[in-house]
């Protein structure tokens, strides 16, 4: 059995490192212009624009512009600004990454035009594409505590009860378990190797923002190994960061998503959910099966590893600004705030800007991370057949 989840595991692992490769490769190229918003689908007038634009060497300005097909003539115009990391007043980094807004006169059929320049004014890339605008078009950007938040959370939930229902039942044999552990991280992996090609061909992929260096994209990669490694030492240290990482880290995720401008029913918003989900899903499952226990001594040592971990990813977050799109990477949300919002700001604005509000990671570590040791003690964890 084991031949199988390891030949599985390293394959899909490969697929999405390569997948990485060949998205940095595409964008080897002195200026670039990627345009992944608006969704090729019916829009409102109040037209959602969302990118990466990059130059590497010089400043850049972008333009959009409405373009009735017939004549050519531009029917609306508008500048865009790259976002902006500000504290205080003081611009800290300019980012690859735009989000804008341009109005439709009327609905009807445009072509929209988004040029990048150089500082001479010079257009130095184009995109164009053809939308369609509708007075009585869906509104398909993603907002928190929305009803397609609550029901991915809802679906969520009901899962996790199902879950925990199988654990706590005989119901699985013993090998049954362990199989229903690999279809569940193989669904998982398999998602994020068709988010990978999808996120590219949407010309979304940044190396700044969309390796596999996250907290949750640790986790996808590792949770695997959790059910495949026979139980010792390594499976231990590995199960604690597990548990405390993926509860802690995704399910906050999934309370404030970062999905942006391609909400339901776009495949970003799908697998998003997904993926979180099955984090939270494979290690509630991974704390019910495996012979493993959580401790004060769990939490300190997480925290140590983790900070260890945090500083290799601050280092690597200051090495991609030399790759493109040219930006500071942002892999733990250690290089700035998410630009929608998140409880980061409240730390930024207690201690100062990065790398000062590691202070309040710190402290939010040090609770969550304490409240999610607490269920060992007052209750054990009723555990039968392991892995």
């Amino acid at each position: 059995m084991k031949r199988i989840p390891v030949t599985v595991t390293v394959v899909l692992t490969a697929f999405i490192i390569l997948m990485d490769v060949r998205g940095l490769l595409v964008m080897w190229k002195p200026y670039g212009l990627q345009l992944h918003t608006p969704p090729r689908a019916e829009l409102q007038r109040s037209i959602p624009l969302g990118g990466l634009a990059w130059a590497q060497k010089g400043s850049v300005s972008l333009r959009a512009a409405l373009i009735e097909p017939a004549s050519g003539n531009a029917l609306a115009e508008i500048p865009i600004a790259r976002d902006r990391v500000e504290y205080q007043g003081k611009v800290l980094y300019e980012l690859a990454s735009f989000r804008a807004h341009i109005q439709a006169p009327e609905a009807g059929t445009y072509l929209l035009r988004i040029e990048l320049l150089d500082e001479t004014s010079v257009p130095r890339a184009r995109v164009e594409r053809t939308i369609s605008v509708l007075d009585n078009a869906p509104d398909r950007e993603f907002r928190m505590f929305s009803p397609s938040h609550f029901a991915a959370l809802a679906v969520l939930f009901v899962l996790c009860l199902g879950l925990l229902w199988l654990c706590r039942s005989d119901a699985l044999t013993s090998n049954a378990k362990e199989w229903l552990a690999f279809v569940m991280y193989t669904l998982m992996l398999v998602n994020e190797a068709v988010y990978h090609v999808y996120w590219q061909s949407k010309g979304a992929w940044s190396v700044s923002t969309a390796l596999m260096f996250h907290m949750c994209g640790l986790s996808i990669l590792l949770l695997p190994w959790l059910f495949i490694v026979k139980p010792g030492r390594f499976g231990r240290i590995l199960f604690e960061m597990m548990y405390f990482w993926g509860f802690g880290g995704a399910l906050q995720a999934l309370l404030t998503p970062d999905i942006g401008l391609l909400g339901y029913p776009s495949f970003k918003y799908f697998s998003f959910f997904i993926s979180h989900g099955f984090i939270i899903l494979l290690t509630l499952y991974a704390s019910f099966t495996l012979p493993y226990r959580i401790t004060v001594k769990s939490l300190v040592r997480v925290i140590g590893i983790s900070n260890l971990i945090i500083f290799i990813i601050y280092i690597i977050n200051k090495l991609v600004v030399f790759l493109p799109p040219y930006e500071v990477g942002n892999y733990f949300v250690l290089s700035y705030p998410p630009l929608t919002g998140s409880l980061v700001d409240v730390f930024v604005a207690l201690f100062g800007p990065s790398p000062w509000y590691f202070i309040g990671f710190e402290l939010m570590g040090f609770v969550v991370f304490g409240i999610l040791t607490v269920p060992w003690y007052i209750g054990k964890v009723k555990k039968h057949d392991t892995l």
